[in-house]
């Protein structure tokens, strides 16, 4: 099945997924969503050593991805028993890592919003490969956010608007993904452009801020990969 049947022919499912995956998991910012009404997630995937967060904090994960080479010993053996807990595990030669896994377990029960936590961390080999994930991703019909205490990153393909008052951090960053940006129009913000060809491998979309109540950002074509972030 191509990309794009797969996209259309998978029932939407209401609300968000979040997943929890193994890099570093800011404890604080991960019990946000099973505290804040606005936050709590309609399906929850643990992939690998995510599934530490869950154990260490009585939460029952809906899925239980991965080969399990990192999560402590015996956790998923934990929830074995359990028959509201679905476990998909995979043997450690594969081609996927576990947080592809987990996310195409949730794209697959139809979420097309999806926050990542646990992507980022001192494995840098993993974190670029988590921010490859926002096209696999897309290219299935669904959005992800990876998100940390300093960082919010996702993939844009059509025009969109930020309010300042809700952006993650201070500072907007912009990267053109898998090819170049043409018709890059931003308003509202420290550095406005018209018309511009954002081209991979140049830094001019770095750092930059905004100034209005909203910053809109417009483009004819490409990907733009989209970082809010603070210090």
């Amino acid at each position: 099945m191509s990309e794009k049947a797969f996209a259309s022919e998978t029932k939407r499912a209401p609300g968000r997924a979040l997943v929890i995956s193994g890099g570093s998991v800011d404890e604080a910012l991960a019990l946000r969503f099973f505290r804040e009404e606005s936050l709590l997630p309609s399906l929850t995937v643990a992939a690998d050593r995510g599934l530490e967060f869950f154990a260490a904090h009585g939460i029952k994960p809906d899925i239980i991805v991965g080969d399990f080479d990192s999560a402590g010993s015996g956790l998923p053996e934990k929830y074995a028993q359990d028959p509201s807990v679905e476990i998909l595990r995979y043997i450690p030669e594969k081609d996927s890592t576990d947080t592809e896994l987990a996310l195409a377990a949730a794209i697959g029960r139809g979420f097309a919003g999806i926050d990542l936590l646990g992507a980022t961390g001192t494995r840098l080999d993993h974190v670029c490969g988590n921010i490859q994930l926002l096209s696999w991703a897309a290219a299935r019909g669904a959005q992800v956010r990876i998100l940390d205490p300093h960082n919010r990153v996702c993939l844009k393909q059509e025009p969109f608007v930020i309010r300042r008052d809700l952006q993650w951090g201070s500072f907007i960053s912009l990267f053109a993904y898998g090819g170049p940006v043409t018709g890059l129009t931003l308003r509202g913000f420290k550095y406005e452009t018209e018309n511009l060809l954002l081209t991979t491998g140049e830094t001019r979309g770095v750092s930059n801020e905004i100034t209005a109540e909203e910053g809109h950002v417009s483009f004819t074509s490409g990907s733009l990969l989209v970082m809010e972030t603070k210090d």
